[in-house]
């Protein structure tokens, strides 16, 4: 007897569509520099789940991290235990971009620069362990493509990076790379934008990505099915 794929596959749309909230882990970064307030901060403030537009209810966990070595090392392996999240999403502003922009991949050496205390990386690498770089598993150009494909004349674009900076927000984004607790994306904002507007961005970006984790759980039940 033959299965009805279809009806199949529509009980496991529903299935997913009302299945547990998903939790996602969001952070911005503390002051720095010029920024008493970081507008990756201020952006990831202004996010509002309710206009994430997916099947799942949403838990939107915000935290703020300090722009130290120490913090990043200490903090975030903690919220990922902790918050045990489906999707992890770190910001951080950047003055060299003007766009919304996703990396690609973050690097385990090179950190050289002091951070916010003035203090450096230990031996400029990062701890966590792992290869000298680990990419994304998210399909990054396919993220770009619908982002801008969809978005009105007064959002801004998405582009994608290779060269996080080797600074803190490449760091952050190694760490999190390497515990691998949760599918993880970096996106660097522009200064001086409103926070608003950088939000709704990165509320659609939070959209993408759940769609994409959404699909390779629907085809990871499907094949177990059909």
């Amino acid at each position: 007897m033959f299965l009805n794929t279809a009806r199949v596959i529509d009980d496991i749309l529903n299935d997913l569509k009302y299945s547990k909230p998903k939790r996602v882990l969001i952070t911005g970064f503390g002051p720095f520099g010029e920024f008493k307030t970081n507008p990756s901060w201020q952006a990831v403030e202004a996010m509002d789940t309710g206009n994430i537009n997916t099947g799942h209810e949403i838990i939107l966990y915000k935290e703020k991290v300090g722009v130290r070595y120490v913090d990043v090392d200490l903090n975030v392996p903690r919220l990922l235990d902790i918050r045990k999240p489906h999707l992890t999403i770190h910001v951080g502003v950047s003055k060299q971009v003007t766009t919304l922009r996703l990396e690609v991949q973050a690097n385990k050496h090179g950190y050289k620069k002091y951070d916010s205390v003035f203090r450096k990386a230990a031996r400029a690498a990062n701890p966590s362990p792992g290869p000298d770089s680990i990419a994304t598993s998210f399909d990054v150009a396919a993220i770009q493509n619908e982002f801008n494909e969809y978005r009105s004349e007064d959002d801004l674009p998405l582009e994608i990076s290779k060269e996080a900076g080797l600074y803190l927000c490449e760091y952050i984004y190694y760490t999190s790379l390497s515990h691998a607790r949760s599918p993880t994306l970096f996106v660097h904002v522009p200064p001086h934008k409103e926070p608003e507007k950088l939000a709704r961005g990165l509320e659609r970006i939070v959209e993408l990505c759940l769609k994409q984790l959404h699909l390779a759980e629907l085809r990871l039940v499907s094949s177990k099915q059909l």
